[in-house]
C-alpha cells in the first residue's frame, strides 16, 4: 500500500497508522476511525487477490459471514467497502496478545482453562450458526489482559464455511 492511499483510505474515515501483518489475502493495518476515534484493523486485500478469482471469492465470503456473526469472543464486523479496486473489511482492534504467546507468560491452569472455556463458547456460537473455523490455531486466538481478568477473542475468518446439514436415512 503505498501512503497516498493510506492516506486517502475509505474516503479520509480510517487514518492507518501501521501493518499489522499478511496473510494469503493481503495484509492488516492498525487505523483510526475518524468517525469514532476508536481504533481498527483493516484487512485490505492485495491486488494478487483482487485479480483471482477464487481468492476474492474467499475475501467476500469472510465478509458475508463475519457480517452475520455477533458474539463476544469473536472480533466483531465495523464496516466494508472497495478501495481501489480491492475489498476491505474494517473490524475492532483487539489490542491482545496470540494466545500461545499468553500461556507461555501465564502457567497458571485456572487462568488456561477460563480461557479455553471461553473459546469452546466461541465455538459453540460457531456452531450453532452452522459455520466451521477451519483455521483454529494460537495466532487466530487473541487474549486481552486486564488488571484482573483475561478476555478471548477468536479473530481470521477467512476460511470459515457454512456447514451443510447432513441428514441421514
Amino acid at each position: 500500500m503505498t501512503q497516498e492511499i493510506v492516506e486517502q483510505f475509505a474516503s479520509g474515515r480510517y487514518q492507518v497508522m501501521h501493518k499489522l501483518g499478511v496473510g494469503i489475502t493481503g495484509a492488516v493495518y492498525l487505523a483510526s476511525d475518524e468517525a469514532t476515534g476508536e481504533l481498527v484493523a483493516i484487512k485490505y486485500a492485495s491486488p494478487k487477490t483482487a485479480a483471482d478469482a477464487g481468492l476474492l471469492k474467499r475475501f467476500d465470503q469472510e465478509i458475508e459471514l463475519l457480517k452475520k456473526l455477533n458474539h463476544r469472543h469473536l472480533v466483531k464486523h465495523i464496516a466494508h467497502g472497495y478501495e481501489n479496486a480491492r475489498p476491505y473489511l474494517v473490524m475492532e482492534y483487539i489490542a491482545g496478545a496470540p494466545f500461545s504467546k499468553w500461556q507461555r507468560e501465564n502457567r497458571n491452569p485456572v487462568k488456561i482453562a477460563k480461557i479455553l472455556l471461553q473459546l469452546l463458547e466461541g465455538l459453540k456460537y460457531l456452531h450453532s450458526q452452522r459455520v466451521v473455523h477451519r483455521d483454529l490455531k494460537p495466532d487466530n486466538m487473541l487474549i486481552v489482559s486486564s488488571a484482573q481478568t483475561q478476555h478471548l477473542k477468536i479473530i481470521d475468518f477467512l476460511l470459515l464455511q457454512l456447514m451443510k446439514l447432513m441428514i441421514l436415512k
